[in-house]
């Protein structure tokens, strides 16, 4: 560790005299009731915070294979359900115009808490190392026609909706770093750095009618990408500090966004 500056005042009679000239500097006393020893403040290094991400536009849709929803709908079990069910043979999707392939799912994501760690590297840059959890998902619905069983009136085909939903539960994690560009209460920063989300849990489920469909839906792999973005940050108390910022990173849905954060913590 590197030793601390000391700063020597000697006290004579009750009035403060100067003895630069009348002795050496080496010669000053550093101890004892005439000398006052004052040490420098010593800058805290390390910081914890508990930060939270809002992120910020539409998330990208999901689209699910017509195919596979039929699949779905027409395993043995599945079918004879929902023959008994909806009181007839039934299709997905429309019985005229122009077939789609596929059923887009609106998503959103959550807001996103997590941890945050920085080590100060001189008086200005800082690495940082954080954690979060994201939450995704994604609902809608698709059309599904069903023609009625009776022999002796037949009953014009009729439309439903069926309803499926997705989600993922994803740790996001970022190793990065920050440039303050001034010194005191109030700190603008840049940042810059890479991120990694790893999906941990998927859930995926789709019904006709209150007839659960066995739908399994492959909802990603992990995925790395940059991330960069500026915020400000305002020391209060003796070592708390508030961060707010914005910054642009790809989330869970594989896109690029903009996201507001916040963060309160600790320096030590």
């Amino acid at each position: 560790m590197k030793k601390s500056l000391y700063i020597s005042v000697l006290i004579i009679n009750g009035a403060a005299h100067s003895i630069l000239g009348q002795v050496t500097w080496n010669q000053l006393p550093l101890t004892g009731a005439e000398a006052k020893i004052i040490s420098a403040v010593r800058q805290p290094r390390f910081n914890i915070n508990l930060i939270f991400s809002f992120p910020q536009g539409d998330v990208a849709p999901q689209n699910i294979a017509i195919p596979a929803l039929q699949q779905a709908a027409f395993a043995p079990e599945t079918a004879v359900q929902l023959f008994e069910k909806l009181g007839g043979e039934f299709m997905i999707g429309f019985t005229s115009g122009p077939q789609e392939q596929t059923v887009a799912l609106p998503g959103r994501i959550q807001i996103s808490p997590g941890l945050q760690a920085g080590v100060r590297i001189g008086r200005r840059f800082e690495v940082r190392v954080s954690a979060q959890h994201f939450q995704s998902e994604w609902s809608g619905v698709f059309p599904v026609v069903v023609i009625p069983f009776q022999q002796e009136h037949p009953l014009p085909p009729k439309t439903l909706q069926g309803s499926m939903n997705t989600s993922v539960s994803a740790i996001g994690g970022n190793l990065g770093t920050a440039f303050f560009v001034t010194r005191g209460t109030i700190r603008p920063y840049i940042s810059a750095g890479i991120r990694g989300i790893f999906p941990v849990q998927t859930h995926s489920g789709a019904e006709i009618a209150g007839v659960a469909l066995p739908l399994k839906i492959d909802t990603g792999e992990a995925s790395f990408s940059l991330a960069g973005g500026a915020g400000v940050r305002w020391n209060f108390w003796k070592n708390a500090f508030f961060d707010a910022g914005w910054s642009i990173a790809e989330l869970p849905d594989g896109d690029y966004h903009q996201v507001a954060g916040a963060s309160v913590g600790w320096s030590f």
